[in-house]
């Protein structure tokens, strides 16, 4: 796209804003919509009838879905022969921007980008969907208020539904990378080596190759985290091989990640209570003994 503005039916396209796999997605003007995030699957794409229909698809998906932690999708068509999905305009950038700008995050941090994703999958999952591309980069952080938001809903599917694998290797689960049916469980265990990643700063599964890191995500176990307070347990349990042996659902994820977040709000207080305890004695001492 060249700097000048150019046009697409009712959309004036004014800034790329991110290239994807099969799409780019513009910050875009309409007279009817304002602002917007105009998503436009690209020319090659549209040749392909089922990469049309998954588009679209997409599109209704995240229209039915509403949530602070999701995409606010406004309008799904098709101008000029181009499928469409356009969204509310967030200013912010990419989990893995952030994190690079950031260095590794402490745990409070992880764990309020966590309980902004948990809850998320609530709502999708309880949609029957399973998002299927958990990564950094699909994860939105905005410049306001910090919230994450949980991105590109371009391979979602129905839970247990069995179908071609294009995600992406480094935040598979087990089951994913063995080409097995996938139920939310899935969604959870790559948010975890997300978390992992946010925590220490590397990725849980390093390989280099794709046939390294599909060894690595079915049968390696990572490094123990460190530093990590209350999020280590969660992110170990979010890891763990087996899908029964991790939390059963977004759901009870949630609870944990918000009891953790409370507990570690009232160790602080807990310590300046003593501090002034302390304080206090020292000048009842002071005061008996002058």
């Amino acid at each position: 796209m060249t700097n000048k503005a150019e046009t697409l039916g009712r959309f004036t396209l004014l800034h790329h804003l991110d290239d994807g796999g099969s799409s780019d997605v513009y910050r875009a003007h309409s007279d009817e919509l304002g602002t917007v995030a105009l998503k436009l699957l690209k020319p090659a794409a549209r040749e392909n009838p089922d990469e049309v229909e998954r588009f679209l698809r997409e599109g209704h998906l995240l229209e039915e879905l509403s949530h602070p932690a999701l995409p606010n999708v406004v309008d799904v068509g098709v101008e000029e022969d181009t499928p469409y999905i356009a969204m509310t305009l967030l200013q912010g950038q990419p989990l893995d921007a952030y994190l690079q700008a950031k260095g590794k995050l402490d745990s409070q941090r992880v764990l309020a980008i966590a309980e902004d994703i948990a809850a998320a999958l609530v709502v999708v999952h309880t949609s029957n969907t399973v998002h299927r591309d958990l990564k950094p980069h699909n994860i939105f952080i905005c410049d306001d208020d910090e919230r994450a938001v949980l991105m590109d809903f371009g391979v979602a599917r129905p839970m247990n539904h069995r179908t071609e694998n294009r995600a992406t290797p480094r935040y598979m689960s087990p089951e994913q990378a063995s080409g097995m049916t996938l139920d939310g469980r899935s969604d959870l265990f790559s948010l975890g080596a997300i978390l992992y990643e946010l925590l220490s700063g590397s990725p849980p599964f390093p390989g280099k190759t794709l046939d390294a890191l599909i060894e690595q995500v079915r049968t390696h176990h990572p490094a123990p985290l460190s530093d990590a307070g209350a999020a280590q347990p969660i992110v170990e349990k979010l890891l763990r091989k087996q899908p029964a042996k991790r939390y059963r659902s977004a759901g009870t994820l949630l609870r944990d990640i918000r009891k953790a977040r409370a507990k570690a709000q009232r160790q602080p207080l807990k310590k300046l209570e003593v501090v002034a305890l302390i304080a206090l004695g020292i000048g009842v001492i002071a005061w008996l003994v002058s």
